[in-house]
């Protein structure tokens, strides 16, 4: 994993920069991971996998200039860039929760969950339609099935029901499930809910989405 010549003749300070609150994640230790193993010239998802011994996605995205769709099998990795700005992509907003994830905890309870084939491929399924999804309702309809699947598999309250009961539109939980920002879709614009709810942090989809 390792290059045993990085920096052996000299010592080196590396400086890194955040252009946002440290406290969003928003992929700032696959970030960095990525970064130094470019300097290091190693290979970053060997390096991610000694540290956090996740799937590498997050990886993924940090090497990528796109949105991409992500799964592994057998430790091969299959990673495709892809197209995403929906038809009514200025429905999308995203929330930070005022709150930081440990990503690391997180991983460790998910490793501990095994689905069924049948499942992967349930999800597989909504991933796709999600992808190709033109019409909101459907898009809310598919989004919702994958939060109560995922609910119901890691044992964890969906983020809509645990704070968000009264809202009218669909919330997905992004990263380590229920952590740093959920993904809000609504035809309504809901930035007075949740600023009324105390959640300032508001996005955009064409704020955040390369």
């Amino acid at each position: 994993v390792f290059n045993p010549n990085f920096l052996t003749n000299s010592g080196a300070n590396i400086t890194t920069k955040l252009t946002f609150d440290k406290d969003w994640g928003l992929g700032s230790s696959s970030t960095l991971i990525s970064n130094l193993s470019k300097l290091a010239e190693i290979d970053p998802f060997k390096l991610n996998n000694k540290i956090f011994n996740g799937s590498g996605y997050d990886i993924a995205c940090a090497e990528s200039n796109s949105p991409l769709l992500f799964s592994i099998s057998k430790n091969e990795k299959y990673i495709k860039e892809v197209t995403f700005r929906p038809v009514f992509h200025e429905n999308i907003y995203f929330i930070y929760l005022n709150r930081k994830q440990n990503s690391l905890n997180e991983v460790k309870k998910y490793k501990k969950v095994k689905p069924s084939k049948e499942l992967i491929s349930e999800i597989s399924e909504i991933t796709k339609n999600i992808l190709n999804c033109s019409d909101q309702k459907i898009f809310n309809e598919l989004i919702c099935s994958h939060e109560q699947i995922i609910s119901k598999l890691i044992s964890k309250t969906t983020i809509k029901k645990e704070l968000f009961k009264d809202f009218s539109g669909e919330i997905k939980s992004l990263g380590a499930w229920g952590g740093d920002f959920i993904m809000v879709s609504s035809e309504d614009n809901p930035i007075n809910y949740f600023k009324n709810k105390g959640y300032n942090t508001v996005f955009k989809f064409s704020d955040l989405l390369i």
